[in-house]
């Protein structure tokens, strides 16, 4: 009993289960790993996976942002990922004023 997942290298996402002995697939596009399962690991596929730190983990949600990491439990916020920056929204403000009564 041949499986694996396919997954994306940078995020941990899984993307595909593959059962080696009923379909040949292609080699991994770039950017994409593979990694072996267990018979275990494949009677739970239907619940979300996550590949973190090259090992198979199962999770309860998927992570919040990239700056999180999964501490075995949930997930943490990690100070060592770049956190997304924080977007203005000065746009909106600038339409909020325009259509205040009085303008």
């Amino acid at each position: 009993m041949s499986k694996q997942i396919l997954y994306c290298g940078t995020s941990g996402t899984v993307i595909d289960w593959q059962d080696l002995d009923q379909f040949a697939y292609a080699a991994p596009a770039p950017g994409m790993k593979v990694l072996p399962v267990t018979a275990e690991q494949w009677k739970h596929k239907d619940a979300l996976h996550y590949v973190l730190d090259g090992e198979l983990a199962r999770v309860d949600v998927p992570p919040p942002s990239a700056a999180h990491h999964w501490d075995g439990s949930q997930w943490a916020l990690d100070s060592r990922k770049p956190r997304q920056p924080q977007r203005s929204n000065r746009v909106g403000e600038w339409i909020q004023r325009l259509m205040r009564p009085g303008r």
